[in-house]
Parts: structure tokens; sequence; C-alpha cells
């Protein structure tokens, strides 16, 4: 984010957002993780290249793979009952969460850059599908 970003003229644009939707039968869903009909943006398991993949964390859908579990727990025990005291650490911000709307920017420049360490569900629908196309590039045409 620049110093004089404040002076750019944003349009925001709220239509056209949906929310992901779940599909008809488990190999659709399996195949499709968000789906096409609801949003701009497909993220298939095929089209991300596998070692990147196998790096991504998923906090819902079929590829789910992170789990907020609590942090610290403390147990205190009386003369007739148990008092359980636990505390969720800090969720995972890199964590895609498959119910959050994508949409398809009409101008990739025109979006406003995210926060110096943003999580995934802090983006917005532009944004999310800026990192998801982003996400899809193999790793070969990043040099």
């Amino acid at each position: 984010m620049g110093l004089f970003n404040f002076f750019k003229d944003r349009v925001k644009d709220k239509t056209s957002v949906a929310a992901v939707t779940k599909t008809k039968n488990a190999a659709d869903e399996a195949n499709s993780i968000i789906d096409e009909k609801s949003t701009a943006f497909c993220v298939r398991p095929n089209g991300i290249p596998q070692e990147i993949l196998r790096l991504l964390w998923f906090s819902d859908g079929p590829m789910k793979n992170y789990t907020n579990s609590a942090k610290h727990k403390s147990k205190m025990i009386g003369e007739d009952f148990i008092i359980e005291v636990s505390f969720m650490g800090a969720e995972e911000p890199s964590s895609i969460s498959l119910a959050l709307p994508v949409k398809e920017p009409t101008n990739v420049e025109s979006v406003e850059r995210p926060q110096y360490f943003p999580s995934y569900s802090s983006l917005s629908p532009q944004q999310r599908w800026i990192y998801l196309d982003w996400v899809c590039v193999p790793i070969l045409l990043w040099t």
C-alpha cells in the first residue's frame, strides 16, 4: 500500500458476490470445491500444482485438513464438581474457507492491496480470487 493510495478513486462493486453453495453429490464435491454457478472462480484439486496443494490449509470442504483446536486446557477439581477451562489458539491465517465468496475482478489493478499480514477470511471476494488464481500458477512460472 502506497503512501498516497487514499487519493485513488476506488469503486466498491458489491454486486454479484455470491456465497459458495454445496454440490448435489459427493463426486461433484470432490472435483469442484467452489461451485462454478455461484462464483466466477473454480478451484479444483487438479488445477493446483501438487507441490502447492500439499502446502495449503483448508478449514472446510472435501479437502479439509485444518481444525482449530484448544491450545490451553486447565482442569480444576472440587469436592463435587469439575471445572474445565480451555482457550482456543489463534486461527490459521492462511486457512482457505470454501464458504467465503469469491469474485473475479473486472480489473485486477483496481483491486485494493491487502494488509501487510492478511488472513484469508479478511480478504475481499476480489482479493480472494486474485490469491486463488495466483495459487494455480505452477512454480516454474514464478521465476
